[in-house]
């Protein structure tokens, strides 16, 4: 049985979340506060377990969540559940008519075919909340050509549903 702790869970869910850029040991460190040490230890568990992967290039290292493995597909879709807030549920309304929901807690971008119908339901509970919708298709276009505001909701926000949906974009985007 896998045991994970806070940090490698952490260091999973900043990873995916910021999967468009590259990461060595010393700037996760750095941008998650962690020890050079502390970092090293937890990508070389999670490594051996085949969560995450390393890709030499030049003298760096670098790594991704390896989404080919199933059990970091799965431990990748917690990390983007995690922190999911009771403020939050209004959105949940509108599952029914989306594949996925990200929320950062100022936007909300939201995976429908149904634009106009989502934007009016989160509208009604929420003025202040910023919406964008895209289709599944313009979704993984948006990760493909690294489009700032759709980093910027992934790299700050909390999956509401749709975990799966978004993994797999990521993982095409990667390609």
């Amino acid at each position: 049985m896998l045991s994970i702790s806070k940090n490698e869970f952490a260091i999973i869910g900043f990873l995916l979340r910021n999967f468009s850029q590259r990461h060595t040991i010393n700037e996760l460190a750095v941008k998650m506060g962690l020890s050079a040490a502390g970092a090293h230890a937890a990508l070389k568990k999670l490594e051996s377990n085949g969560i995450v992967k390393a890709e030499k290039l030049g003298t760096g290292l670098f790594y991704e969540v390896n989404l080919n493995e199933r059990k970091a597909f799965h431990l990748g879709a917690i990390a983007l559940l995690e922190k999911a807030e009771a403020a939050e549920i209004p959105f949940l309304s509108i599952a029914h008519e989306s594949k996925a929901a990200i929320f950062d807690g100022k936007q909300l971008l939201v995976v429908t075919s149904q634009a106009e119908k989502v934007k009016s339901a989160i509208y009604r509970e929420m003025k202040e909340v910023n919406v964008i919708c895209k289709t599944e298709e313009q979704f993984s276009a948006a990760l493909i050509q690294k489009e700032a505001d759709v980093a910027g909701i992934l790299a700050k926000g909390k999956a509401l549903f749709g975990e799966e949906m978004i993994l797999e974009a990521i993982r095409k985007a990667r390609r």
